[in-house]
């Protein structure tokens, strides 16, 4: 359940008429009802690689690199259209709703990989959630530049440049991999040569590809939306200080068992995420509290927590990847 005041997006018609705009300049075949979604490749058979590109110039190198036996699918961000220090949680979510509403026809049952590249992949992971309740049959996501994705229930490729200090967090001092561990069954990084805006430039998207394709050619049954029951966190404040330490109690004491509560903090606007793994603390009595720290950067936090176990990722997906509550963080 949501809670907090709703967010509005800048997404209008008039932005869906630019980005179909951008997609016409591709050289490709322009499918579903309104041309915001480009095709090639489309004799090949290996599974679809559905994605989310960030400019213009990116779909050309991109579908020629990929071959002629690997189909590309292919939408535009929102980069450029919106600027970056406005584009909210509610924009990737508006576009990520209309793409899925084509795609779903397009797709059918057959298995495909999705992803995308820097905010791209921002919309990929939202579009992969919609897919995914809808019953299509993801095989495997891939993010590229963008560290903090939501909980995925499929396999997952991460991929950083080595040249990227904005944008790939092992340069930045960070260490995603716990978490990553918990809010995926698998996950692979890889490291591209290069730096942030360089990877389908005629000299590196080949490694690009070359990693993309072997995630594609990797064997990967279907695998059933997780529904195991949810526990919510209840009790917790709709504002609260930077930094401050929080406590909320499940809503099934015992229910956990050994499985840990990832919690996710996403700003409404762009900055870095805050997300911690936790275990339930046990009272007297048999209560359970989850302890978790507020972002140190004031402002409108979305909060979401996952049911997660190492090795399997999230186990109660489905209901909790539509859940959040909207939490104010003040200066402290």
């Amino acid at each position: 359940m949501t809670s907090g005041a709703p967010q509005t997006s800048r997404v209008t018609d008039k932005t869906f008429a630019i980005l179909g705009g951008f997609v016409r300049g591709w050289s490709a075949d322009k499918i579903g009802p309104s041309g915001l979604i480009a095709r090639a490749n489309a004799a090949g058979r290996r599974p679809p690689l559905v994605w989310v590109l960030n400019d213009t110039k990116e779909f050309g190198a991109f579908a020629d690199a990929l071959g002629p036996d690997q189909p590309l699918i292919a939408m535009r961000s929102l980069n450029t259209v919106i600027a970056p220090h406005r584009l909210t949680r509610a924009d990737v979510h508006s576009v990520a709703e209309r793409y899925a509403q084509e795609l779903g026809a397009i797709l059918g049952k057959r298995p495909f990989f999705l992803g995308g590249n820097c905010q791209g992949a921002a919309i990929a992971a939202a579009l992969a959630r919609r897919l995914l309740l809808a019953g299509a049959d993801l095989r495997g996501f891939a993010g590229m530049e963008w560290p903090d994705l939501p909980p995925l229930p499929v396999p997952v490729t991460l991929l950083f440049g080595a040249d990227s200090p904005g944008h790939n967090p092992f340069l930045s001092g960070r260490d995603p991999v716990p978490v990553w561990e918990r809010i995926y069954p698998s996950h692979e990084v890889a490291i591209l040569p290069g730096s942030h805006g360089t990877y389908f430039d005629p000299e590196r998207v080949a490694d690009l590809v070359r990693v993309l394709r072997a995630m594609i050619a990797t064997p990967r049954p279907a695998r059933p939306v997780p529904d195991a029951p949810a526990l919510p966190v209840l009790g917790l404040p709709a504002r609260c200080r930077a930094g401050e330490r929080l406590a909320g109690a499940l809503s099934a004491p015992g229910g956990a068992g050994k499985d840990e509560i990832v919690v996710l903090w996403d700003p409404e606007t762009p900055a870095p995420a805050h997300r911690e793994p936790a275990r339930p603390y046990r009272l007297p009595g048999g209560a359970e509290l989850l302890r978790l720290s507020a972002p140190d950067r004031p402002g409108s936090w979305f909060v979401q927590t996952f049911r997660c176990r190492a090795g399997a990722g999230p186990l109660a997906w489905a209901e909790e990847s539509g859940r959040h509550r909207r939490i104010e963080v003040t200066a402290a």
